[in-house]
């Protein structure tokens, strides 16, 4: 609160949830605006407040606006029934805007198909064992890259393992995710924000069966 008023805010920005900031601010009724970070519906935990909760909203750690990538999440925020349209506004991911507009969106012309897999660092080794299963069923004609997340997948050394066992497969360094669904003919993950942008930029995005999955019904 020192830092706010010796430097006279009036607004702040910011992503995620910086619960403590946003108490602060809200203390000395600075207006807080978040912009969408990641996946995010009606049951994420920091968004799935109910209409009960209505009453004790000038008291929650919660910002007045949220910026969204799409119409999708604004709709499923709304059916909380604790956000109302005034503080939901959707402009968009300039990243993918910026291969949408400038038609930078690339189509395969290689006789390889090139599959993505973007990962989020839970049930990892349910998740490698059926990778292992998978990469060991398709054939050559298929170029696999696994995107790790860079802040919650904490398994390098078991995928670095499985990725060993396979020409055809390789972990990538590349921090662009966007780039590289972009450069992808089919991208793969269980329930991350990237099922929206390989949607965003026209390719084929498949839901794995594993934990978490149910998170992506409601896209489906």
């Amino acid at each position: 609160k020192y830092l706010f008023k010796f430097l006279k805010t009036k607004k702040i920005f910011f992503i995620g949830q910086p619960l403590a900031m946003i108490a602060a601010a809200k203390e000395l009724e600075i207006v807080c605006v978040e912009f969408q970070h990641g996946y995010l519906d009606r049951f994420h935990h920091g968004y799935s407040y109910g209409s009960y909760s209505k009453k004790y909203k000038p008291q929650l750690p919660l910002p007045e606006k949220i910026m969204l990538y799409g119409d999708f999440f604004k709709d499923e925020l709304k059916h909380t029934n604790f956000w109302i349209d005034e503080q939901l506004y959707t402009i968009g991911k300039k990243t993918l805007q910026k291969y949408r507009e400038s038609h930078l969106i690339k189509k395969s012309n290689n006789k390889n198909k090139r599959i993505l897999i973007t990962t989020q660092g839970f049930d990892t080794k349910n998740l490698i064992k059926f990778y292992d299963n998978f990469f060991s069923v398709i054939n050559k004609e298929y170029n696999v890259t696994i995107k790790l997340h860079p802040q919650y997948d904490k398994y390098h050394q078991d995928w670095k393992k499985l990725v060993k066992n396979y020409e055809n497969v390789n972990l990538s360094n590349e921090i662009d995710s966007i780039k590289l669904i972009n450069e992808c003919d089919i991208h793969m993950t269980i329930w991350s924000t990237t099922h929206i942008e390989a949607i965003g930029l026209g390719k084929t995005s498949i839901v794995m069966p594993l934990k978490g999955y149910k998170n992506m019904q409601n896209l489906i």
